[in-house]
């Protein structure tokens, strides 16, 4: 029994993604490629998918498939009766870039931990509905750690790309945990960098982008200066 390759690998993976919303675990890749469970642990550990795709250290199942996440989270984006969890407040707009079809996003502020609901489209202008007499269009997302250190640790770099409900939110919270301030963001300005960074996985010609052009993406969209550079 041959280990399938890296293609054939995430596209599998993102097939699954996008049909049930979570990712295969390895009986399921053992079975569809006819190898064992043992083996398709392995094939992922050798996919070379470094930071996009990569196991749980003590499982060897898929613990993140950007921007989805292999377990229940606080992003939870839904579409057409299917339900994703996402690893971060970025990676939720990035599973409506990557698949490019409008979904409910249901989180919470990390300060004050009210719900923030919204729908997002990538097919309308504006891209972002809320709902009326809600605040949620003030929403920000916070980058705490800055883009050269992302792959480092990319799981700890993912939890603290975290959704506010306002700058006063977001300031309350890094006082009290008297943290430095990263980068704070607005919704439409991390909708257009995840619509320039979420390819779908699952186009076979689909390649990991170079930190150049990563550079390029992030400059692009207007993100620029020390925090952003990889």
């Amino acid at each position: 029994m041959n280990r399938p390759g890296a293609t054939e690998l995430r596209v599998f993976v993102y097939d699954t993604i996008a049909r049930r919303g979570r990712p295969p675990a390895s009986t399921e890749i053992g079975a569809y490629f006819g190898i064992t469970p043992d083996d398709a642990r392995g094939a992922v550990a050798d996919a070379g998918l470094g930071k996009e795709m990569f196991p749980d250290p003590n499982t060897g199942e898929i613990a993140i498939a950007g921007p989805v996440a292999g377990a229940p989270t606080s992003f939870r984006v839904s579409a057409n009766g299917v339900t994703w969890f996402a690893n971060s407040a970025w990676d939720m707009l990035g599973v409506a870039a990557m698949f490019m079809t409008a979904v409910t996003i249901e989180t919470r502020c990390t300060d004050c931990g009210d719900p923030v609901k919204f729908l997002l489209d990538p097919h309308s202008y504006p891209a972002f509905h809320f709902i009326k007499g809600s605040l949620d269009d003030k929403a920000i997302i916070h980058f705490l750690v800055p883009a050269r250190k992302w792959q480092d640790d990319i799981a700890t770099a993912a939890a603290t790309m975290a959704l506010f409900r306002s700058e006063e939110h977001l300031n309350r919270w890094l006082t009290s945990r008297k943290l430095v301030k990263g980068a704070a963001v607005g919704l439409e300005q991390v909708w257009r960098l995840a619509l320039a960074w979420f390819d779908d996985p699952r186009d076979p010609s689909w390649r990991r982008r170079t930190r150049e052009e990563q550079q390029a993406i992030v400059e692009r969209v207007g993100l620029r200066g020390a925090f952003w550079r990889f």
